[in-house]
């Protein structure tokens, strides 16, 4: 199971078809004066179809020294971090799905999985955010949506192999800490929300898809965090707002040093008036966005 980050989707995941080549992409050369580092947004799950990656980002790998990463993404894949995932998504008590969800809503639940041959009974003990990021990642699979390495993924196996450092903004149990603050929200709104982005998912999916590979921050906050404001401004802060704050410190303390930096962090990071593109030009850092 991995972390991705649309209300629930989005929050979720920080995204098939063959896409047009467009004019700009989602990396952004940062400078100060005559330093730089180069800022790139990623999905965390992607489909082999979706490669090759926009070439702004071979650009700004081969310019740089380090790989700076939201988190050690190869490390979650150990078999011990994967149970702490395990138990950051499911009810640890005598809570279950069946008693913490309204009867019209766990009948609903139980009628999206039997239309994909899915007993309800193997997600009871999930919370409604475990339920439905399993589920997401369950329906992406299912319409071919993903099955290949994400944008992290791909460079930090990349690093590894060419020897280049690796740091990463966050630790292991920092994100699943977030994971956690999931599980805070109203059960029954989760669910709701998440069926109704269930049944509308290759659209979503494909829009954001799109939105990221042209670097379009205003279709990325259209699609992927103006619902989580509106549904979940809780949430919405502690899984973007408050982490691009904490960012941009980090972003300044990389600026200060004498490598050149290649930061990576999930796209819609990048978006709204909170994103952090907006907040380091109102810092009167020059940014320019690559082709």
């Amino acid at each position: 199971m991995k972390v991705f980050n649309n209300t629930i989707l989005s929050a979720l995941i920080g995204l098939l078809c063959v896409l047009p080549s467009y004019a700009k992409s989602p990396v952004w050369k940062v400078s100060k004066g005559d330093d730089y580092i180069y800022l790139g947004g990623t999905i965390h799950l992607l489909s082999e179809k979706d490669y090759p990656l926009p070439n702004a980002f071979q650009v700004a790998y081969a310019k740089t020294d380090t790989v700076v990463l939201e988190t050690d993404i190869q490390g979650l894949e150990a078999p011990e971090l994967q149970q702490k995932l395990l138990n950051a998504i499911s009810y640890q008590d005598h809570r279950a799905l069946s008693n913490v969800l309204d009867r019209e809503v766990y009948s609903q639940l139980d009628e999206l999985l039997k239309e994909r041959n899915l007993p309800i009974a193997v997600f009871d003990k999930f919370t409604p955010a475990g339920a439905i990021m399993t589920l997401t990642q369950f329906e992406l699979g299912r319409l071919s949506l993903i099955g290949g390495e994400g944008v992290d993924l791909h460079f930090s196996k990349r690093a590894s192999k060419d020897d280049k450092e690796s740091f990463y903004l966050e630790t292991i149990d920092e994100q699943l800490s977030f994971i956690q603050s999931m599980n805070q929200l109203d059960p029954n709104t989760v669910i709701k929300s998440g069926i109704e982005e269930i049944n509308s998912i290759k659209e979503v999916w494909q829009g954001l898809l799109s939105a990221w590979r042209g670097g379009d921050l205003t279709k990325l906050e259209e699609l992927g965090i103006e619902d989580m404001q509106k549904q979940f401004p809780n949430l919405y802060q502690t899984m973007l707002a408050n982490r691009n704050r904490q960012w941009l410190d980090d972003i300044d303390l990389l600026m200060q040093n004498q490598e050149k930096e290649f930061i990576l962090v999930g796209a819609l990071h990048m978006a709204g008036k909170d994103g952090l593109i907006s907040q380091l030009k109102r810092k009167g850092f020059k940014l320019e966005q690559l082709d």
